[in-house]
This record gives C-alpha cells, structure tokens and sequence, in this order.
C-alpha cells in the first residue's frame, strides 16, 4: 500500500518554511539520492522532538521528473490551460519544493539545516519562505483561512491519488501560490465592506446570506462547486509577515490535476468577472509540483 508524505495531510502547525530549489546540471543522479534520503531524515526528528508535530512534503517540478530518470511523469497541467483571465500570474517553473512544518521553530531550523545539507552541491535554493499559524488559523485580513478545508478520511480524498495499480498511488498535485497583502488597502476599509469582499462574516468565518454574497466575493470565486462537481482539494496555508511586506503562502493539494486548474481559472476569471479580493491580496506568482509517495521516494535513496 502506498504512504503519503507526512506533511500532504497533517493538521495545521505553528511554523513553517517553503524552500524552493532549482537542481545544478550534472548533479540529476546525487539529487535524485538525496532526495530519498529526506523523509528518514525527518522521520528520525519527529521521533527525537515527538512533541514538535514535525512534518515534510518533497515535490518535483515538471522539468525536473525527466531529468531524474523516472519511469513515470505526473500529468502536469500547463499554465497556459488557465485561458484568457482577468488576472494574471506569473508562472515560475523551480525544479523542486520542500516545505517543512513544525510547532517548535528550533525544530524546525535543525530540520531545514539538515536538509540543506543534504542537498548541498546537487541543488541552488532560490527562494525561502518562513512563515507562521496566525491566531486561531485566520489568515492576515482576520478572517478564517479556508474554513471549508476537507476534514478527516475526507482530506485523504481531495488531496491523495488512491488508485490501486497507478504507479504514483499515494501522490498528490500541489499548486504554490504567493499572496502579497496589501495592509494599508485593506484596512482603510470597514469591516462590512470586507465581508462583503470576502463572503463571509468577519468572527464567525460563515457564509453570508446567499442573497447577500456578491458574485464576485471570493467565497463564491473560490467555491470547490463552480459547476456542481465538488473538487478536490485541500489547503495547507499559512500566512508569512514582517516589517515590510504581509501575505499568504498557500499550498493546494489534490488528486486531480484538472481541478486545480478549475479552481485557479475561477478565481482569476475570464469574462464574467474574478474574485475581488485579489485586489487587496494579489498572486504574485505560482507554481506546480507533485510530491510522490514515500514508497516511491525511498527507492531513489
């Protein structure tokens, strides 16, 4: 039976980092070995500081599969399948994301200069992203972060292939996304007119009214029933701050491919409008991944 990676269906931490990696040239063969060594690597940690809930997740980009030499290739949506949108995101194509979790952030630096260890040599980081459980899981315009997230054997289902026979059994698709706040925007705003943005209320995190939400709101923008088919999805957000800049890095796990690229062209629209919160909180850019299961990255190591 095909495991998942730790970190694809975890409850919610109170710390975290993405770290995205582009492979060097010539190094393929050293990189796909180190890779396979990093869930035991973080497997013996969550043993050692049990207390720190800590988590993993390796994905691969799509130019990276080929390279490594693997018999199998995810099928990848292309960016360009999103169509003519109202907004645009930038696609950044990183060979190689690992996102660590934990509720100890010492834990997690000792498990992030373990990995960069590993990894040395074979891989240029390029991007680091620490962030962090704000309040009682609200994102940083206040409201709740995704309160309709799959919950218990339902996470499994949105975010995890289980197809007996399907050699990446026990994979997930993964969507990065960047949000960048903008604070002082929002905040000139009352809290009704943010309800009305957001399509729910403010404490409590329920929708409003149906004859109340806007079209437009991103309750309705990001609805997992566009069409009134349930897509499968589950997040695993958290916001990211500091003096000068504020936002949101999230994580969108599925099952299926096509529905991220549902969700995300429903958010961005087309003709009939988009999800007007991406005023306030713009994409700065995305990526797509696959983590594979742990079977399959323990045979690489």
């Amino acid at each position: 039976m095909a495991r998942e990676q730790t970190g694809i269906c975890a409850e919610p931490n109170l710390h975290g980092v993405f770290l995205l990696f582009n492979g060097l040239e010539g190094r393929e063969k050293q990189l796909k070995l180190q890779l396979g060594k990093i869930s035991p690597l973080i497997d013996l940690l969550a043993e050692q500081f049990s207390e720190a809930m800590l988590n993993s997740v390796v994905a691969l980009g799509s130019a990276l599969w080929p390279r490594l030499a693997i018999n199998v290739k995810p099928d990848f949506p292309s960016w360009s399948e999103l169509g003519q949108t109202e907004i645009t995101v930038p696609a950044f194509h990183y060979d190689l994301l690992i996102h660590l979790r934990a509720d100890r952030f010492d834990v997690l630096y000792i498990a992030l200069s373990q990995v960069m260890q590993l990894l040395a040599f074979h891989a240029e980081l390029v991007e680091q992203w620490f962030c962090f459980r704000y309040l009682d899981g609200r994102d940083l315009t206040g409201f709740y972060d995704n309160p309709d997230n799959p919950r218990g054997r339902a996470k499994r289902t949105a975010a995890l292939i289980e197809q007996a026979g399907n050699a990446l059994n026990g994979g997930s698709y993964l969507l990065l996304t960047k949000q960048n706040y903008e604070m002082h925007r929002w905040l000139q705003l009352s809290q009704e007119q943010q309800q009305d943005l957001v399509g729910r209320y403010k404490v409590s995190g329920q929708l409003l009214p149906s004859a109340q939400r806007d079209a437009d709101s991103m309750a309705e923008r990001a609805n997992l029933e566009p069409q009134g088919k349930r897509l499968r999805l589950l997040w695993q957000n958290m916001p990211y701050a500091d003096a000068k800049q504020q936002g949101l890095v999230a994580l969108g796990c599925s099952a299926e491919p096509a529905d991220i690229v549902q969700y995300l062209s429903h958010r961005l629209g087309t003709s009939d409008g988009y999800d007007r919160m991406l005023d306030y909180c713009p994409i700065e850019q995305g990526a797509l991944f696959f983590a594979p299961s742990l079977n399959m990255l323990e045979k690489w190591g």
